[in-house]
């Protein structure tokens, strides 16, 4: 398994976002989907989860080098904005 590392900007966005430490964590080894986004060229890792007592569709976005994945951010995604990306061409199912 490759070694997690956080960015400061996803350490900073889950201060902001009250996220939970682990849950990016977790969203990029048990991710129900995985797309590339071709627009920033990372990486994104889906996952439906339980946040602030709703289940939503949550994103990682990350990159990997090596033996290292680095996790850039972390956030829900509206209900549309999945389809509206796939269907634009900006992420493609890996």
């Amino acid at each position: 398994m490759k070694k997690v590392k956080y960015s400061s900007h996803l350490i900073a966005r889950i201060r902001i976002r009250k996220i939970p430490f682990n849950l990016p964590r977790k969203i990029y080894i048990e991710a129900d989907e995985y797309y590339l986004d071709n627009q920033t060229l990372l990486f994104i890792a889906l996952k439906k989860v339980e946040h602030k007592g709703k289940i939503r569709d949550f994103i990682v976005a990350f990159k990997e080098t090596g033996k290292v994945v680095e996790i850039i951010t972390s956030h829900p995604l509206k209900p549309y904005q999945k389809e509206a990306r796939v269907r634009s061409g900006r992420w493609t199912k890996l």
